[in-house]
């Protein structure tokens, strides 16, 4: 990874092809100084697309890596306490409830998942698209308000609905 990784700085930026780096099962890999989360820092810079393949979000990733996430695929997690973790990383997709709601939808066929872009805050379950923040003029569909306090406290339940 560290060669790659050099490879990569090193190339001037008007050469640089989209590349594709995936990490599978590397949890305890990816801490704050580690090669992992320089590549996961910088990958937007050098036109590559970084993948990590994990069982555990919350202790898997480093914060300054699951802040910038801008997709995640979600399959069927029998763990509760695993999911929870999935749960309040895509609780701004619509609440916690809208979440677990696309998230059963999706895996309730063998083999299905649900993709979260974060980029454009839409869910797609396999096969289509289940839930978006937005209309297609790109207008909020359901305008969503975080108060101070709700931020101070770290209140789980932090989006609130406007009257």
């Amino acid at each position: 990874v560290t060669n790659i990784f050099e490879m990569l700085m090193n190339t001037p930026n008007d050469e640089k092809a989209l590349s594709c780096l995936l990490l599978d099962d590397c949890l305890g890999s990816i801490k704050m100084n580690s090669i992992c989360n320089r590549v996961a820092s910088t990958c937007r810079h050098n036109r590559q697309l970084v993948i990590f393949s994990l069982q555990a979000i919350k202790n898997g990733l480093p914060s300054s890596i699951r802040s910038n996430i801008s997709h995640t695929i979600t399959f069927y997690q029998p763990s509760s306490k695993q999911l929870a973790d999935v749960v309040e990383l895509h609780s701004m997709m619509g609440g916690e409830e809208n979440f677990l709601k696309c998230y059963n939808e999706a895996t309730s066929e063998k083999y299905g998942f649900l993709l979260s872009d974060f980029r454009d805050m839409k869910l797609y379950r396999w096969g289509g698209l289940v839930w978006s923040r937005y209309d297609e003029n790109g207008n909020i569909i359901n305008p969503i308000k975080q108060t101070s306090e709700d931020i101070k406290t770290g209140n789980k339940s932090m989006l609130k609905e406007d009257v």
